[in-house]
């Protein structure tokens, strides 16, 4: 699991892992402290200052105007809140007090407070979906062994070990045989009936021995689809 800077160019079957669920976000009113701020923030640093006073928001030309990106849903707690939904773009007026920001949806053009830890700069690392920033290799390699997670899933994580490098995690040939040994099967599917899933099952068997023939299979299949219907049987014979 080495080092790396940017995604990888081949068109192999990487997939990134899901986002983890958004940060907590506390629904009080100002004067706000928001702890452990999203990616950037510190966890062990001082306590986050306090808004004191009615934030007036900060117009800049449309040049130099800051576009963010929502990396997940939020719905408004107060009056005084922006909601937005995911990938919405949102133009930051004011980031000047503390972890909630005044921002301007692109969308809708309404404006209100949102948590700063729910965004992340528009085309920046922060906002793609396989980068989780700092978290420890121990934490990367659980996530990845997710049942949702296909093979060859991969993210990109801050380095532990040389300040602002990148380090990619991902299961190696090695690693997946050691997973499959110690009985790691892929999901099914999505939209696989459970039936089929079984027949996909018996075929990855760690005995080769108690694997189906393939007469085995023929039969298993026609049995399927004459079982389940003609839509099964439609799409068979469009293959």
């Amino acid at each position: 699991m080495g080092s790396c800077f940017s995604r990888q160019s081949s068109s192999s079957a990487s997939k990134p892992i899901k986002r983890p669920d958004p940060p907590h976000v506390y629904p009080i009113t100002p004067p706000i402290v928001i702890p452990n701020p999203g990616p950037g923030g510190d966890a062990n640093g001082p306590a986050t200052n306090q808004i004191e006073q009615q934030l007036v928001p900060v117009e800049e030309p449309l040049s130099m105007a800051k576009i963010f990106v929502a990396l997940y849903d939020y719905d408004a707690r107060t009056d005084e809140d922006l909601s937005f939904k995911k990938g919405e773009h949102l133009e930051i007026l004011n980031d000047t007090q503390g972890d909630w920001w005044f921002a301007r949806s692109k969308a809708t053009r309404q404006e209100g407070y949102i948590p700063s830890n729910y965004v992340a700069k528009l085309k920046s690392i922060e906002a793609e979906p396989w980068y989780f920033g700092k978290i420890k290799r121990i934490e990367a390699e659980k996530k990845l062994l997710l049942p949702e997670n296909e093979h060859g899933a991969f993210l990109i994580r801050d380095s532990e070990s040389r300040r602002n490098d990148f380090s990619l995690s991902g299961m190696t040939n090695a690693e997946v045989l050691h997973q499959v040994e110690h009985g790691y099967r892929m999901p099914a599917p999505p939209g696989c009936p459970q039936e089929l899933y079984e027949i996909m099952l018996e075929c990855w068997h760690k005995d080769p021995m108690k694997r189906p023939t393939f007469e085995t299979l023929q039969w298993k299949l026609e049995d399927f689809f004459v079982t389940e219907g003609s839509e099964y049987k439609e799409a068979s014979v469009a293959y």
